[in-house]
């Protein structure tokens, strides 16, 4: 989580091409792990017979986000 904030205010405030890569490596290597803990925890939060429901939820919902950024690029140029 740490790794994430801090190379997120990298990557906003970077004043170089090479910060700016460096940071974005960070981020790629954080993000997975964050995403990861996120679907375990709530995967213990529905319990044993959840889980089927919860994880096509949680994945419905990921999928979603992705739909909604790509109209939200199209639509919003600047």
């Amino acid at each position: 989580m740490i790794l994430e904030i801090v190379c997120g205010f990298a990557l906003a405030f970077s004043p170089h091409w090479s910060l700016f890569a460096i940071a974005r490596i960070g981020v790629g290597m954080a993000h997975p792990a964050i995403t990861s803990t996120c679907i375990v925890i709530g995967m213990e939060l529905v319990g044993p017979f959840g889980r089927r429901y919860g994880s096509l939820i949680s994945g419905g919902f990921f999928s979603l986000g992705h739909m909604l950024l790509a109209c939200i690029a199209y639509f919003v140029r600047d």
